[in-house]
């Protein structure tokens, strides 16, 4: 084999090597759609501190809820916690020695009654030990009226996009929207994706209006960077009159809770961030 073979046999080789490297590389590259948050600009926080940097009292936390909220005052709180995302976090009280734990609240941004999608990301913490028991909420987005996490949707009222815990931690996103199977909403399912306990988990979430008339909306859900649901075929309005609206900032169980709690049990979330289009 004289030099000239053997150098075109060595540049073979070499392509060989680069497109078996290139293909394994396609082959593992996340080809989801990146977290909402790096294709939005702009937008606002809702902190858990003052002008000062001192965190919220129990009353301006209350204040800052919206006019439908519930037991903010008695079961929810502004903490400092070292490991956390942000220098203030609101802890709340889920369950316990008291009967009813959980919060209803809603935290609304003027400015998304004229976009057309919407972003929403924060970071929350369960405890190592958390019982998941068979449902809970932690904080979505929402358009319209502001609707209660067991709320049933009527007509011209508002549609919920919300982020829910099920059985051993699995996740959904769940939709409330008029016209639902069940007459409440629908659930998107992440492939049991898990809501992780024991540290904190970035969730970030996109909501993309419908044309009315149209099941045209979108809706994506990511943990920790991680595409785990999505759905681009939902009809979250019938009427254009529905806009979107804030954060739903429901935290708490639903359906059975877990029994014979004798301490109290605490979920953590850093300081809503909502960007929009």
């Amino acid at each position: 084999m004289n030099q000239t073979n053997l150098y075109v046999n060595a540049i073979g080789t070499i392509c060989l090597i680069a497109v078996g490297i290139y293909s394994v590389r396609t082959m593992f590259e996340d080809k989801s759609a990146p977290p909402c948050s790096r294709t939005y600009e702009g937008g606002v926080q809702f902190p858990f501190e003052n002008q000062s940097g001192a965190p919220f009292s129990p009353i301006e936390l209350q204040a800052r809820a919206g006019g439908g909220e519930r037991n903010v005052l008695e079961n929810a709180k502004v903490v400092q916690q070292s490991d956390a995302p942000a220098h203030s976090v609101m802890e709340v009280r889920v369950n316990g020695k008291e009967p009813e734990g959980g919060i209803e609240s809603a935290w609304n941004a003027s400015k998304l009654r004229t976009a057309k999608s919407a972003c929403r990301a924060y970071s929350v913490w369960l405890p190592g030990d958390f019982a998941f028991a068979d449902l809970g909420t932690v904080p979505g987005l929402y358009g319209g009226s502001k609707l209660g996490p067991e709320d049933q949707p009527k007509d011209g009222t508002g549609f919920a996009a919300r982020v829910r815990w099920r059985d051993q931690g699995a996740s959904e996103l769940f939709a409330q929207l008029t016209g639902g199977p069940d007459g409440v909403g629908i659930a998107i399912p992440t492939n049991n994706a898990a809501l992780a306990s024991g540290r904190w988990v970035r969730v970030e979430q996109e909501v993309v209006l419908n044309d009315p008339g149209q099941s045209n909306g979108q809706l994506r859900l990511w943990l920790d960077g991680h595409l785990v649901a999505e759905s681009s075929e939902v009809e979250l309005r019938r009427d254009s009159s529905i806009v979107l609206a804030g954060v739903a900032g429901d935290i708490g169980y639903g359906g059975k809770r877990p029994e014979g709690t004798a301490k109290d049990v605490f979920i953590r979330v850093s300081p809503f961030e909502i960007s929009w289009k």
